[in-house]
């Protein structure tokens, strides 16, 4: 489970977000899905730009933990200079684009090595080309039998296809039982 709260982030005001297990945000055009999804990307990996301090406020504010048992990162940033992170009583100013290790470990996004190159694992933003998409046949298959999540995602496949099985009669059944409830 992890507990996001956002604060005068482009649109959003004052957002409260918990994410436990696979979590879908919907709604209708321009509400702030992504800037929601943003903010945790800019709050997480320091990827923060000028313009997303909302109009009119002094500055963005984002917490977060990774569980309702761990320490909270906060991180401030003003439209100008760098983010102010804090974790676990300590400080953190003149960033510049990086994120201090303590945070890093803490945040544990993961990356991919296949041989000399790496591969950050962690956001895949709106407009953004898919990862995989630049690359040969050859190379897709090289990335894809390195990672050890891959064999996770198969898992998981499984079980929901498992799911799907056993609740395949299921829609049947309701459908029947709103069809046959329909007063003629």
């Amino acid at each position: 489970m992890a507990q996001f709260i956002i604060k005068d982030f482009q649109c959003l005001k004052k957002v409260s977000l918990n994410i436990e297990g696979l979590t879908l945000v919907r709604g209708d055009s321009s509400e702030g899905k992504t800037a929601c999804l943003r903010a945790i990307y800019a709050s997480t990996l320091n990827r923060f730009r000028t313009d997303q301090v909302r109009y009119g406020e002094s500055h963005i504010s984002v917490k977060y933990r990774w569980d309702k048992d761990s320490p909270v990162v906060s991180v401030l940033r003003k439209p100008e200079g760098s983010p102010l992170m804090e974790f676990k009583g300590v400080k953190y100013d003149k960033l510049g684009r990086s994120v201090p290790s303590p945070i890093d470990d803490y945040n544990n996004l993961g990356i991919l090595k296949v041989g000399e190159d790496i591969f950050p694992l962690n956001f895949s933003l709106q407009f953004q080309k898919p990862l995989l998409l630049e690359f040969s046949q050859k190379k897709v298959m090289q990335l894809l039998s390195s990672s050890k999540g891959i064999d996770d995602w198969n898992k998981a496949h499984s079980e929901l296809a498992i799911c799907r099985e056993q609740n395949r009669g299921a829609f049947k059944t309701v459908s029947s039982m709103l069809e046959s409830s329909i007063i003629s």
